[in-house]
């Protein structure tokens, strides 16, 4: 279990040789991990907080204002590289976390601007500030500070001993550990008060400070010309309650401090500041404004914002750039059915990227949470893909899938806002029926009761491990589940009960004798943004949003299940697969691009995917409706020549062809 520590610190990029041996990662400072991310050491530069020397194991997701750009696709020295060049001209202010393992991990981490002076031994101690109430701007949920209406206000909060506000992620829990001053910061000025001879919290965590008043004394920084705040002082904009001051003139100023004889002044009135906002190609970092010189080539700007085109722009980026091509209403299609689809199957014949595509589509998300299983043909049922009960030592087994653990993870409320992604690969190695018979109920249940049970309720609370694995795990909607199977003679094929449930989308193959089939763009090098559960959410649509050709689509449905009833009862359109079919086309994309999909396209895909996939049988039941001669047309095709003014059905045409020639030849369809 990790324990988090919510204290503010500084540090730096760390250097190999800073590393110890046997430290997470071996001797680099900067190395790719096994996720084939980078993960780098910070070597600590705060002081009097005694862990002065030691190092912490960061990752680029907990870095809040990233401006670095990973060119995932170089070699892994050239991207240690670029990294190393980066962060050496900043440094990182973060707090850290102990995991399980005892290893002292980066939980949240802010870049800054470091300032010339400072080398790799310099060291900096965290002070309180404070502002007043024109400068309560905050990323918190509440106020950070009292609202103060004056400097002569706040001083006299000091003096009377009362509770002058809040400071997060700072330590006054020991004797040694409280500022021996503070500084206010507003508009007007910056000033470091003290000395200060001792500190408490109130009970809602506000500072209270003890003073002498006859020698509170205030030291107005920059007071020369040549001392320059920006060359000693760093913070971060998350959070304006603490300074990070150069241990150097730290000393200096409670030295000062304690021989000045300034009294308080009364402030100035109020000094309107204006403030500019910064141009596209101009960035502002900390209190420089940085132009940025767009490149002058012809490479295609990656968007910055989410949206739904978006996806489909980072989608191309990140399959070129492993040299995977795909018809792009394919991966339309794809992304529609995950919206509002409970599991999707990717079929296709070997080596048309189904694994590949899965893999591309988490990274046009930014979805970190990715778990890839390898089904195997020895399950039977679900405990090879959940676990089991050992009642022998009264604990729960997951199975070494994983899977359950990241069910469990993706549950926990502080993940609810995340995106998970969980892929059965070559899922009909076994039979689905079998080991995700669970999910097959559960999948279909409205979110919300989707709860997945891994034992009975007489052991809840009896298992060592229980509070680890429940008893139940209510699934939500930041799961989404996929599949990948190939069709050969290794494998099985899917019951109604899976087809049912699921979209099976058959990859196109691009014609690569055409040179125009594989069209490279080339992109300028940018950062993903990472979706969350919320955003994704916002994309689909309910219900109660009209559908185009809605009536002409429920005419055509019901003639096809009286074909398909006719001939066998258990074959037909039931209101389920109406339903998925309906809220399918309300959540098509609107896009102006080649991954575009019009309600006709996507009809058809519905067809080919909810309905098609579920007829198969002898020829003495089906060629009622697919055999054709002189005399009697294929009834299925014939349905479809009548629907032709919402749809010219040309991917239902070519199944309906392939099952038809499948019973001439074999007196069998599949």
């Amino acid at each position: 279990m990790a324990t988090y520590y919510n204290i503010e610190m500084i540090g730096r990029v760390a250097q190999d040789s800073e590393i110890p041996q046997g430290e997470y990662g071996g001797r680099r400072a900067i190395f790719i991990n096994k996720s084939k991310d980078i993960q780098y050491n910070i070597k600590t530069l705060s002081s009097r907080n005694g862990v002065s020397e030691e190092t912490f194991i960061g990752y680029i997701s907990s870095i809040r204002n990233l401006e670095f750009v990973d060119d995932e696709y170089g070699t892994d020295e050239d991207r240690i590289q670029a990294f190393a060049d980066f962060y050496m001209q900043r440094l990182f202010v973060f707090t850290y976390k102990v995991d399980a393992m005892g290893y002292k991990k980066v939980e949240t981490a802010d870049i800054v601007r470091r300032p010339q002076k400072v080398d790799k031994d310099s060291r900096f101690v965290a002070v309180p500030c404070f502002s007043g109430k024109s400068d309560c701007d905050s990323v918190y949920d509440f106020p950070l500070f009292k609202s103060y209406d004056s400097f002569q206000e706040f001083w006299q909060a000091i003096i009377d001993g009362k509770s002058v506000g809040r400071i997060f992620n700072f330590d006054i829990n020991t004797s040694t550990s409280f500022p021996e001053f503070i500084v206010w910061h507003d508009n007007q000025k910056m000033c470091a008060i003290g000395p200060i001879q001792a500190a408490t919290k109130s009970g809602m965590g506000s500072l209270i400070l003890q003073v002498n008043a006859e020698e509170l004394r205030e030291i107005v920084l920059d007071d020369d010309e040549s001392d320059d705040t920006s060359e000693y002082i760093v913070q971060s904009e998350s959070n304006p309650t603490i300074l990070h001051i150069a241990e150097s003139k730290y000393l200096s100023l409670i030295n000062r401090l304690s021989q000045s004889q300034i009294a308080p002044v009364e402030p100035i009135g109020p000094q309107v500041v204006e403030e500019t906002t910064p141009s596209k190609g101009v960035s502002k970092t900390d209190d420089t404004v940085s132009v940025t010189e767009l490149p002058a080539d012809d490479s295609r700007e990656l968007p910055t914002e989410k949206t739904e085109e978006s996806i489909f722009e980072f989608f191309r980026y990140h399959s070129q750039m492993n040299k995977l091509f795909y018809n792009p209403q394919d991966i339309t299609n794809f992304h529609t059915a995950i919206k509002t689809g409970s599991l999707v199957i990717l079929s296709g014949m070997s080596g048309t990227g189904k694994s590949a595509l899965v893999d591309a589509y988490a990274k046009a998300l930014g979805i970190k949470n990715v778990l890839i299983i390898p089904v195997r043909p020895s399950w039977n049922d679900d405990s090879d893909l959940l676990g089991y009960v050992d009642l022998i030592h009264m604990v729960y087994r997951p199975s070494d899938t994983g899977f359950i653990n990241k069910i469990v993870e993706a549950s926990r409320e502080q993940n609810k806002d995340k995106l998970y992604l969980i892929c059965l690969d070559e899922m009909n190695l076994a039979r689905v029926e079998h080991y995700f018979s669970q999910f097959l109920s559960i999948l279909e249940k409205p979110v919300g009761s989707r709860e997945l049970v891994l034992y009975d309720e007489q052991y809840a609370g009896q298992l060592y491990n229980s509070s680890k694995y429940p008893q139940s795990i209510l699934i939500g909607d930041n799961v989404k589940f996929i599949g990948t199977v190939n069709i050969d003679e290794s494998t099985y094929h899917f019951s109604d009960k899976v087809l049912d449930r699921a979209n099976v989308i058959t990859l196109d193959v691009l014609d690569y004798s055409k040179p125009d089939s594989w069209k490279i763009i080339k992109y300028m090098k940018a950062n993903t943004p990472e979706w969350t559960n919320e955003d994704f959410s916002k994309l689909i649509k309910k219900d109660d949003v009209q559908l185009e050709h809605q009536v002409r689509i429920r005419e055509l449905l019901w003639q096809m299940h009286k074909l398909l009833h006719g001939i066998n009862a258990n074959l037909g359109v039931g209101p389920r697969i109406v339903k998925s079919i309906e809220s399918y086309l309300r959540n098509l994309p609107e896009l102006q691009t080649d991954y575009a999909l019009s309600i006709g396209e996507g009809l058809d895909y519905q067809i080919s995917q909810r309905i098609l996939t579920k007829i198969r049988g002898p020829e003495e039941q089906l060629k009622g409706i697919f055999l054709s001669d002189t005399q009697r047309p294929n009834a299925l095709a014939t349905l479809l020549d009548s629907f032709s003014d919402i749809s010219n059905f040309e991917r239902s045409r070519k199944i309906i062809e392939q099952k038809e020639n499948e019973l001439n030849t074999y007196g069998y369809c599949l």
